[in-house]
């Protein structure tokens, strides 16, 4: 089968050896810590840590049957000649700006640190987004070039007329290969660099291009301030890290790539993610260290256990009576209890580091019995990202952590304060870390920044010992489980004009099994208004209607929860939406005036009699993954309906894989929309 053949192409033999540490820990610390104090860019912090250690493996992946390995000298030598590419053939220079449109590589590295090189910035994008929106972004923020994943390059043929600026694929020639020496003229033209800390490092995107984008601008001297402040907290020296999260992210960009690589930590990237890539990749590489969100622990954890109810009662038992040991000797000795659990993760992890939404304390205390360690942190895009941390051995769970040393903090009264807790009050941060304000967008950024105080729109309250507690939200924004940020008026702009339909407003809402399994992230949800002549039977309509539109709309924002709305909307005097009544009236049970309770579209029973056999696996396997009864799973059940995000949508995809024998390509998974269109993907079927 041709994904087995794949996997046996690769052998333990082929995974590099743990790095040689000659010196001490506290002098590796040291070390790290005086590389971060003495550099002025991004680009000098990784020059002065290659100079220190040429030899130590700083990137690798395992891509199409081989390894990809750069170590740090030779990724500074690619840089160069990156450099010299982009400087001699593209034009970049001091003040440009380079658009990255791909997932996490040693090439995406290479490449940034290369147009740092040059003194200019880079623009890292969503794979997820359309190519369109891609141009869009390229021209607001006036990108000179776009170098993109090879996949995505071909599948958008118009993207340069549309950007207005050449394409080139982010492989080589663009990036030479590790053993390829520095090429003629490249030091001299490379040689640029910014003369300020002050200049832009990059410009991320915290929306899409659809509706008022905000677009980050980040400059060195703000990204170094985090490093600076999380190098001696998080103390990654020489650590093994294995890379899993998105890369246009600026959460994996400074706790997945900038911190460990001031300590000369080896990085390793997943070629896809599956559930079958990272467990072996974890296996090979055997990282010591993991970044991750909580939707990905949470599927980590789930995998443990199905393991352990695989294994019969007794093993139950025995997991249970570990458990209590561990707790009792106060988790010291969690690694040796679980010694199998930790060879599942390649017998070497453990730290994992935690952000984007909120991590239940249940999920990290788990964890921690089971010998590893699960440091949750806060933070966003405009503050490059992190303002706290929860430093090791002095965990909290349930809080974000104490403020970095850089950060200052201040809790202050929102606009609407009633039902405010004691101590409770709107977070605004101010620090060396925080963006100037958002690009070519004022009244946006008059909207969060006051006299160089960030509005963070989170609300919260510090306990006795300074750590920070998250206690809800005033701003609109959504935030998954998944640690995705979804802006409801984007949403609604990818959802309208849908037929029968009067209005359609989008929400955070909370996963109606959200007690049962612990999901603590946000599921995006439409209240949705039909119109007054709809008759009740064209309610299903509307429904094919959100789950056809949602084929054509990235993963993160497509609608997983639909509750219908009788009558005039909650609104205010200028006619605008009071999102906040709206969503306090669907929590209590609301539905508007006369609105008939909708029996929502899972919880039709299918007809076993009538299922085939790998029918009936596909639905078992969603209920699985989704945590939910299969007798609550229809063939016609939307995926997102059913708590399906990204995440979940690897691990099912792996699942079909393997029971198929067969790999999926990226269109097969793009049409999965309904639980029947996995039907099709099986050969019984």
């Amino acid at each position: 089968m041709p994904g087995i053949v794949r996997f046996a192409l690769r052998s333990e033999s082929g995974a590099p050896p743990p790095s040689a540490i000659d010196e001490p820990l506290a002098d590796r610390q040291a070390a790290s810590e005086a590389r971060a104090a003495g550099a002025s860019t991004l680009f000098e912090l990784f020059a002065a840590v290659a100079e220190t250690h040429p030899d130590v493996m700083a990137l690798q992946t395992f891509r199409d049957g081989r390894w990809l390995r750069y170590t740090y000298g030779q990724a500074l030598t690619a840089t160069a000649n990156v450099a010299s590419i982009l400087a001699t053939r593209y034009g970049i220079g001091r003040g440009d700006r380079v658009a990255l449109w791909a997932s996490g590589s040693p090439e995406w590295v290479i490449t940034t640190f290369a147009v740092h090189r040059l003194g200019a910035a880079i623009v890292p994008l969503d794979p997820q987004w359309p190519a369109a929106e891609i141009a869009q972004a390229a021209r607001q923020v006036e990108v000179k070039l776009i170098c993109g994943l090879p996949r995505l390059i071909a599948a958008a043929p118009e993207l340069a007329d549309a950007a207005e600026c050449p394409v080139v694929a982010l492989a080589a020639p663009l990036v030479p290969e590790p053993d390829v020496p520095l090429m003629s003229g490249a030091e001299k033209v490379a040689s640029a660099k910014p003369s300020s800390s002050e200049d832009l490092a990059s410009i991320l995107f915290t929306s899409g291009t659809t509706v008022a984008p905000k677009a980050v601008p980040l400059t060195h001297a703000n990204y170094l301030a985090n490093v600076r402040d999380l190098v001696p907290l998080m103390r990654l020296s020489r650590e093994r890290l294995l890379s899993v999260l998105p890369i246009h992210h600026v959460f994996e960009q400074m706790v997945g790539l900038l911190v460990p690589l001031t300590g000369a930590s080896t990085i390793s990237y997943v070629a896809e993610i599956k559930p079958t890539e990272i467990s072996w990749m974890m296996n090979v590489t055997r990282p010591t260290v993991l970044v991750a969100v909580p939707r990905l622990l949470q599927l980590l954890h789930g995998g443990i256990f199905q393991s352990v109810r695989a294994g019969g009662p007794m093993l139950g038992m025995l997991f249970k009576v570990l458990f209590v040991l561990s707790k009792l000797t106060g988790a010291r000795h969690g690694h040796r209890l679980f010694a199998k659990v930790h060879r599942r993760f390649g017998g070497s992890l453990r730290r994992i580091a935690t952000g984007g939404s909120a991590l239940e304390p249940d999920l990290g205390r788990s964890f921690q019995l089971m010998g590893f360690e699960v440091a949750e942190g806060y933070g966003m895009t405009e503050t490059s990202p992190v303002m706290t941390v929860n430093p090791w051995g002095e965990i909290r769970f349930g809080s974000v952590g104490r403020r970095l040393p850089g950060v200052e903090v201040e809790l202050r009264p929102p606009e609407e304060a009633s039902g405010l807790s004691e101590g409770e009050g709107e977070i605004w941060v101010r620090g060396d870390n925080v963006m100037a304000g958002y690009y070519g967008n004022p009244e946006a950024t008059a909207e969060v920044l006051q006299d160089g105080w960030l509005n963070t729109g989170d609300l919260g309250y510090f306990d006795a010992d300074g750590y920070l507690y998250i206690s809800g939200r005033t701003k609109d924004v959504i935030v998954t489980d998944a640690g995705k940020n979804v802006y409801p008026e984007e949403v609604e702009l990818r959802y309208r004009d849908l037929p029968g339909v009067e209005e359609l407003i989008v929400l955070g809402l909370p996963p109606r099994e959200a007690q049962e399994s612990g999901r603590r992230g946000e599921q995006v949800s439409a209240v949705v208004v039909p119109r007054p002549d709809a008759p009740a039977e064209d309610v299903e309509a509307i429904r094919a209607a959100i789950a056809e539109r949602s084929a054509e709309v990235p993963s993160y924002q497509q609608i997983s929860r639909i509750e219908l709305w009788r009558g005039e909307l909650p609104k205010t005097t200028t006619l605008k939406v009071k999102r906040g009544r709206l969503r306090d009236a669907i929590l209590a049970g609301e539905r508007g005036s006369s609105a008939p309770e909708p029996s929502p579209a899972s919880a039709a029973e299918p007809d076993a009699t009538a299922l085939s056999e790998a029918q009936t696996w596909v639905i078992d396997t969603v209920a699985r993954l989704t945590r939910t009864r299969p007798d609550q799973v229809a063939a016609e059940d939307r995926l997102s309906d059913l708590g399906v995000d990204s995440l979940t949508r690897a691990e099912l995809v792996a699942a079909v894989e393997e029971r198929s024998g067969r790999r999926l390509d990226d269109e097969a998974v793009a049409r999965l929309v309904q639980v029947r269109d996995l039907f099709g993907l099986l050969p019984e079927v």
